[in-house]
């Protein structure tokens, strides 16, 4: 393998994990934000737990990919895992999400 295209692919491997967990971050929150602040908050829950079901799915994907990824390419596992761990930091994040949403009543922003 040519080696420009190796450093690429491992830049691409390395962003991958940062662009997921961003993205399922920052609708989570918009999510989470438009509940908190409609009225009619009955409307966006299906919209939300779909989108856990689908973020669960997505990170779980690009998780296990990164472990296997982390074992094939020795050189850079320790990038690799540091990265896959980011992933799991949206666990805890999306727990309290869904336990506030249960537990709440939502207010006015």
């Amino acid at each position: 393998m040519h080696p420009t295209y190796h450093s690429q692919s491992m830049q691409w491997l390395l962003r991958a994990p940062l662009i997921v967990a961003g993205a399922s971050f920052a609708i989570g929150t918009a999510l989470l934000l438009y509940f908190l602040s409609d009225p009619h908050f009955e409307s966006i829950m299906p919209i939300g737990l779909c989108f856990v079901v689908l973020a669960f799915f997505v990170n779980s994907v690009v998780f296990t990919s990164l472990i296997i990824c982390g074992f094939i390419f020795k050189e850079y596992q320790k990038e690799i895992f540091t990265r896959a761990g980011l992933l799991l930091v949206n666990i805890p994040i999306a727990a309290l999400y869904v336990y506030i949403v249960f537990n709440s009543d939502p207010f006015i922003l």
